[in-house]
């Protein structure tokens, strides 16, 4: 499988846990699906998957500790590549018009290179996710650091 390959069977498969959480809890908690070198899938949460409060939730504070986990396991040789998602709502331009969206921001990298950002737009249609389009961005800093 090539790197490119792997992070697209990571986003297809993080996007799709994140949306059923929405379409059970009306949000999800931020998650990183991690692939080893052996191609064990790791996940990397920073609290109870199953957790209904979102507003007693800690959201910016579990990204953070989430990311430095992650970079951490980075460095110790643990992960090839991963996929990290997060709640937000986007502005998005349609016809000339500004209005905001419901998405699942996910960075995406691997040791290898070719990371980058997506963002899963989703309506929510009789309290189930219904995804929308895909935008793709250039990934605004990498997890994995450059090879010399």
């Amino acid at each position: 499988m090539t790197p490119k390959d792997e992070l697209k069977q990571l986003l297809e498969r993080v996007a799709e846990m994140c949306l059923d959480n929405v379409d059970k809890y009306g949000w999800h908690i931020p998650v990183c699906l991690a692939h080893s070198h052996s191609g064990e899938r790791i996940y990397v949460v920073a609290d109870d998957p199953e957790k209904t409060d979102q507003d007693a939730y800690d959201y910016p504070g579990s990204v953070r500790s989430i990311s430095h986990q992650v970079r951490k396991y980075i460095d110790e040789g643990k992960f090839r590549a991963i996929a990290l998602a997060v709640n937000t709502t986007s502005t998005l331009v349609e016809e000339g018009k500004r209005f905001q969206a419901k998405t699942v921001k996910i960075m995406l990298d691997h040791e290898a290179g070719g990371g980058y950002t997506a963002y899963l737009t989703y309506d929510m249609e009789e309290g189930k996710s219904v995804p929308g389009q895909i935008i793709y961005q250039e990934l605004a800093e990498r997890f994995f650091s450059e090879k010399e």
